[in-house]
């Protein structure tokens, strides 16, 4: 007798900069698998306008309980990447007990998760100080808009701030979503946890992985050798064929 389907719909939140429908060829490989998949945009992304002049953490948490109720979600598992990550831990850490009476939560996955807060790096530190003076020389001697906005870019990039940069009018929510502190929420998921990440991801490093692997109790982490912070939508049949393993474990 065929084992029944505990997993009925997987949801997937996008990372910052990019939409759900970046996450497409996944969709069709798990929808013809039989799975229901959604992909929503958030607030601000895609084709989803920004609410308000700028959002915070649990604004986007509870855009997606309101989601998920919306499309009446059962029987799930949950996917955070990269920024959808932020808010999918979030959003545990607020509805967690709800998320499991009310729509059947079976399990998360977290990828490319930027969870773990760093220390700056001397080096870090010290481009940060140019960038300051740097930024303060572009208020004083303002040049023709396009090279103005060349400098403010080398800046951004010097500092590893790049998303920043990019982000134009969501520059005040990024900081709202980057400045939330989410370690210490980890040790309160209590659902099924795949780590999935890439080995050669060099905006989240594998080390990341590894620590939030040890700080969700019973959490499993599977690195993908090859792989990088795009690893859902650049692997999506790698990382499809993880995530079906881990459905069957649940």
């Amino acid at each position: 007798m065929e084992k029944l389907r505990l997993v009925e719909d997987i949801v997937i939140l996008h990372g910052w900069g990019i939409s759900g429908e970046r996450y497409s060829n996944l969709k069709s490989i798990l929808e013809t698998d039989g799975y229901r998949v959604f992909n929503p945009d958030f607030p601000g992304f895609g084709k989803n306008d920004l609410a308000k002049e700028s959002l915070t953490l649990p604004d986007y948490t509870q855009f997606l309980k309101d989601y998920l109720e919306e499309k009446k979600i059962k029987n799930c598992v949950l996917i955070g990447h990269s920024f959808g990550s932020r808010v999918l831990v979030e959003f545990l850490f607020q509805h967690q007990d709800l998320a499991k009476e009310k729509f059947g939560l079976r399990g998360v996955v977290l990828t490319g998760a930027p969870l773990i807060k760093h220390k700056l790096t001397f080096r870090k530190k010290f481009w940060v100080g140019v960038a300051k003076v740097g930024k303060g020389l572009l208020r004083t001697f303002s040049g023709p808009g396009e090279r103005n906005d060349f400098l403010r870019k080398v800046i951004y990039r010097l500092i590893g701030e790049t998303d920043y940069y990019r982000a134009g009018k969501m520059r005040k929510t990024f900081l709202n979503v980057i400045n939330f502190e989410l370690e210490s929420k980890l040790s309160r998921i209590s659902v099924p946890t795949l780590i999935l990440w890439g080995k050669e991801d060099r905006v989240t490093p594998y080390q990341d992985a590894l620590k939030i692997c040890d700080k969700i109790n019973g959490s499993r982490l599977v690195g993908i050798a090859g792989a990088t912070h795009k690893l859902p939508y650049e692997n999506p049949m790698v990382f499809a064929q993880s995530l079906t393993a881990f459905f069957k474990e649940i």
